[in-house]
């Protein structure tokens, strides 16, 4: 069994006249022709659209350029000021007393150059007052003498309260 495929292109045709044939098919590739013309047209437009939205992003700057080398070590002789300072010479009071909290707080300072005296007073939480009295005579240090006035108050606990911890 033989069989012939005729394929006409524009109207075209070849026949076949042979005996032994038993089929002839005839096959218009021209729609076919047609369809591949468009789609190679499609095809080179999508081609271009992708090399003309191909922008690969450039870079803007380079690398940082490597930190500078740390600086070199200086030693020298220390450099004497030229402003001129005063020499250190005051004095200066000042008091607090609350009358409802009976807090009283107090201080007192003198200062001619290397020598400082002053005294001070502090209202401690157990009710007495701390009175120090102190001097200073060039390099001889902080020198204080401290003295108490009243008696030590523990108050009671009160057991009774609502508040706290463990209640």
């Amino acid at each position: 069994m033989r069989f012939v495929i005729i394929v006409g292109i524009d109207g075209l045709s070849v026949e076949c006249v042979s005996d032994q044939v038993e089929r002839v098919w005839m096959l218009n590739v021209e729609p076919l022709l047609r369809y591949v013309k468009r789609s190679a047209v499609v095809l080179l437009l999508a081609l271009v659209a992708m090399v003309a939205a191909d922008r690969r992003p450039r870079p803007t700057y380079g690398a940082p350029p490597p930190p500078p080398p740390p600086p070199r070590p200086t030693y020298g002789a220390q450099q004497e000021s030229s402003e001129e300072v005063a020499p250190p010479v005051y004095n200066f009071q000042w008091e607090v007393r609350d009358e409802y909290s009976g807090n009283r707080f107090d201080h007192q300072e003198d200062r001619e150059y290397d020598n400082t005296k002053g005294s001070y007073s502090v209202q401690l939480p157990d009710g007495r007052l701390q009175h120090v009295t102190y001097h200073v005579e060039g390099d001889s240090g902080y020198i204080a003498e401290v003295n108490y006035e009243g008696e030590a108050q523990y108050p009671e606990s009160d057991e009774s309260r609502e508040y706290g911890y463990g209640k």
